[in-house]
């Protein structure tokens, strides 16, 4: 049995989708039964818990052999991501897959890479087999932005000419899902998911202006402003500051990496940010 954390996001929902079409059974953890659960995913054993109830954790890792770990941004994540690792231990399991950060570093300064490197020591020195896997920046969160490309031809970001080589949730959970179906051959190490090649934002707005048939423009916005922007919509400000100081290392280069660890467990290219507008041009164009 594989347990799958997260069922209801974007990466979780993929890796469940890729071991279910399989054949091997999933165990989904949500926190709350009533939420919608993807007719794709219907197939799943479907139990409630969280990641803050030890209780819950433990039921929810009966008889299970390998389980996927992705838990939200925020300012208790470690402790959540602490309480999964040693419940995990407690019930026997014996592989856990994590959902890291490509910042995740011992020289992090961005509370999130930080959270993330701490979590990954945590989970190696536990004990456990483990895999981590550091995704580049995810293209879906492009989405804040859908509303301003549709209607204003153009989005704002504060990272200047920084590069990624950026990759779409449906890839990452595909692969966590290679990972969880086949866990002996990836033991022991930390995948680095990223595209083949490094672009600009001001490139990916070229992508966008491909396929909404307009320019599409890339605003470099000044880091104030974006921390001024956002904390009209954001009322937590820690999680203003942490998400600005993220920022701040990306600006600085933090995702100009490339390697082929995605194509490798996927046995593809990776989709491209052209494939992705294209697959929610309704939403951008």
């Amino acid at each position: 049995m594989i347990l799958v954390a997260g069922i209801t996001g974007r990466v979780g929902g993929a890796a469940a989708r890729a071991i279910l079409k399989s054949g091997t059974p999933v165990r989904a953890l949500v926190r709350s039964t009533s939420k919608a659960v993807a007719e794709s995913l219907r197939a799943a054993d479907i139990v409630q818990g969280d990641l803050g109830d030890r209780d819950s954790l433990g039921k929810a890792m009966a008889g299970v052999d390998t389980a996927l770990l992705v838990a939200p941004n925020s300012s208790g994540q470690l402790e959540l991501e602490r309480n999964f690792i040693d419940v995990a231990v407690a019930s026997g399991v014996r592989h856990v897959v994590k959902i890291s950060s490509m910042e995740a570093a011992p020289d992090a300064h961005a509370p999130f890479p930080m959270i993330h490197y701490a979590a990954e020591q945590h989970l190696k020195a536990s004990g456990l087999k483990w895999t981590i896997l550091q995704p580049n920046f995810f293209m879906e969160n492009m989405f804040m932005f859908a509303k301003s490309i549709r209607e204003q031809r153009k989005f704002a970001l504060p990272f200047g000419n920084a590069r990624s080589a950026s990759v779409c949730c449906n890839d990452v959970g595909e692969a966590a899902g290679v990972i969880l179906l086949d866990g002996s051959g990836h033991e022991g190490r930390t995948y680095r998911l990223t595209a083949g090649s490094l672009l600009s934002f001001a490139e990916i707005a070229e992508a966008f202006s491909r396929v909404c048939g307009t320019r599409v423009d890339y605003v470099d916005m000044d880091p104030e402003e974006f921390r001024l922007n956002m904390s009209r919509f954001v009322k937590s400000e820690w999680h203003v500051n942490a998400v600005c100081a993220l920022f701040n290392e990306i600006k600085g280069g933090a995702l100009e990496i490339t390697t082929t660890d995605l194509q490798d467990l996927l046995r593809r290219e990776p989709e491209s940010w052209e494939a992705f507008a294209t697959r929610h041009r309704s939403e951008f164009c």
